[in-house]
């Protein structure tokens, strides 16, 4: 077991979590050299406070959505809620977060083919207000973070 000098921190906890999370407290407790009740104590603060959520992730290939995509969009400033708001609401957009650079909003989106994306282009994304311009980017491998939330 560790000793009190070298306390394991949350950050170990939620990455030896995020590699697993069905793993038993008493496999995490082994893996993390403390007690199972010491783990099962944190995970429950953990969630508790809002540093961890449990949910379901989605491989996108075995869920039909084979055609992700990383949209970088510059909008008018004055419309940035707004912008951001109408995109949260769309299914297709899986992560969304405004940023510094080239572009004002990045997003990753999903869609079962490039039909529907180029659908999605043209009909939905240039229908909202605000939005100047957007390149997309489509993914042709992701070896990290492929999983994805579905709304």
């Amino acid at each position: 077991m560790r000793t009190k000098k070298t306390k394991f921190t949350d950050e170990e906890l939620v990455s030896a979590v995020g590699s697993n999370a069905r793993i038993s407290s008493e496999k995490l407790a082994k893996k993390l050299k403390v007690s199972p009740t010491t783990i099962r104590r944190r995970l429950k603060s953990a969630m508790r406070k809002d540093i961890m959520r449990t949910f379901a992730v989605v491989d996108p290939d075995k869920a039909g959505l084979t055609v992700q995509t990383v949209l970088g969009i510059n909008l008018s400033r004055e419309n940035i809620e707004s912008v951001i708001n109408a995109l949260e609401n769309r299914s297709e957009i899986k992560w969304l977060a405004a940023v510094t650079g080239e572009y004002d909003i990045i997003a990753r989106a999903a869609f079962s083919s490039i039909d529907q994306l180029s659908a999605f282009l043209e009909h939905e994304l240039s229908n909202i207000k605000g939005i100047n311009n957007c390149e997309s980017f489509v993914c042709l491998d992701i070896p990290k973070g492929r999983f994805i939330v579905l709304d």
